[in-house]
C-alpha cells in the first residue's frame, strides 16, 4: 500500500488497511503477509501499529537498478 505524501498521517492508511483486512477475513484468509524495504522506517512503524510482527529479514537483493534489503511481516487474522 502506498499513499501520496499529502495523504499520509491522516488516518487514511489505517482505514484502508482495516477495510482490506475485513475483506480478507470474509474471503477466508488466515493471515496477511507483506514486505517492507529496510530503509522505509515510516512504513515499518505503520505496519507494527497495525499489529504485524517481523517474520524475517531478507538480505539485500537487486530490484531493477537498485539494491534493497526487505523485511517480511505477518499478521494473523
Amino acid at each position: 500500500m502506498l499513499l501520496k505524501p499529502v495523504s499520509r498521517n491522516l488516518g487514511l492508511g489505517t482505514r484502508v488497511h482495516a477495510a482490506f483486512e475485513a475483506y480478507a477475513l470474509q474471503q477466508g484468509a488466515k493471515r496477511l503477509l507483506l514486505g517492507v524495504l529496510e530503509e522505509n522506517i515510516g512504513a515499518q512503524r505503520f505496519w507494527l501499529k497495525q499489529g504485524y510482527r517481523v517474520v524475517r529479514n531478507h538480505p539485500p537483493k537487486r530490484y531493477g537498478c537498485r539494491i534493497h534489503a526487505c523485511t517480511e511481516y505477518e499478521k494473523a487474522l
